[in-house]
C-alpha cells in the first residue's frame, strides 16, 4: 500500500513539475512577444501586426502610431508603407529594396496623419530628402513606388507649398499614395519633396 501511494505522489509530482515548465515557456513567450509588438510604449496602437518592426521602431521616435483603421475600407489597398525609393548606396552587398522605406503614421497628439521615411547612412546624402514629407493636407494612401518620366510642371513643394511653373521632366522613381481614387505623386527633387494631386 506505502509503495502504490509512493508511485501516486512521484506521478503527481511529475505533473505539476511539467504543468510549470510549460507555463513558464508560454510566460516566457508571452513577454518576448509583448516587447515587439507593444514597444512598451503606454499610447495605443504599437503593435508590430500592423507594420513591421523596423517601422514601428522609427514610428516611436517620431511620436506615431501605426493607423489601425487603414484597412477598414472596400476594395484592393496597398500597404501604408514601402521600400526601396532611394537606390543610390555606398554599400554594393545592400539591394536597393534594404535602403529605405516610407511610412504612414498617425500623430499620437493629435487627429493628423504624417509620412516619414527611414533611410540608411550609407546612401549618398544629396540624393535623399528631408526625413518628414509634409502632408497634413492628405489622406493616408496606399503605397507604391513607379519609375517613370513626368512633367513636373504644376507640382508643389511640400514645404513652401510654391508651384513649379517651367515645363521640366524628370526621370526617376516617384512614390505614389492612392486613397479612394485620389492619388498623390511624391519626388525627391534635388532634395526637397514635391508633389502634386490627381483624382
Amino acid at each position: 500500500m506505502l509503495i502504490v501511494i509512493k508511485r501516486f505522489l512521484c506521478v503527481v509530482v511529475s505533473v505539476l513539475l511539467t504543468l510549470a515548465v510549460v507555463w513558464l515557456v508560454d510566460y516566457s513567450s508571452l513577454k518576448h512577444s509583448d516587447t515587439q509588438s507593444g514597444v512598451a510604449n503606454k499610447g495605443k496602437g504599437y503593435s508590430s501586426k500592423y507594420v513591421p518592426y523596423d517601422i514601428l521602431l522609427d514610428m516611436k521616435k517620431n511620436n506615431c502610431s501605426p493607423i489601425e483603421e487603414f484597412f477598414s475600407r472596400p476594395g484592393m489597398v496597398n500597404a501604408p508603407f514601402v521600400y526601396g525609393y532611394y537606390t543610390k548606396t555606398l554599400v554594393e552587398h545592400l539591394s536597393p529594396s534594404d535602403l529605405s522605406v516610407i511610412y504612414w503614421c498617425k500623430d499620437n497628439e493629435s487627429v493628423k496623419y504624417k509620412l516619414y521615411q527611414i533611410v540608411l547612412e550609407d546612401i549618398d546624402v544629396n540624393s535623399v530628402c528631408e526625413k518628414q514629407i509634409l502632408v497634413e493636407e492628405f489622406l493616408p494612401g496606399g503605397l507604391t513606388i513607379e519609375y517613370g518620366k513626368v512633367n513636373i510642371k504644376d507640382f508643389k513643394y511640400t514645404l513652401t507649398k510654391k508651384i513649379i511653373t517651367i515645363n521640366k521632366k524628370y526621370t526617376g522613381n516617384i512614390l505614389v499614395s492612392n486613397y479612394d481614387g485620389l492619388e498623390t505623386r511624391m519626388i525627391c527633387l534635388d532634395g526637397k519633396w514635391i508633389y502634386r494631386n490627381f483624382d
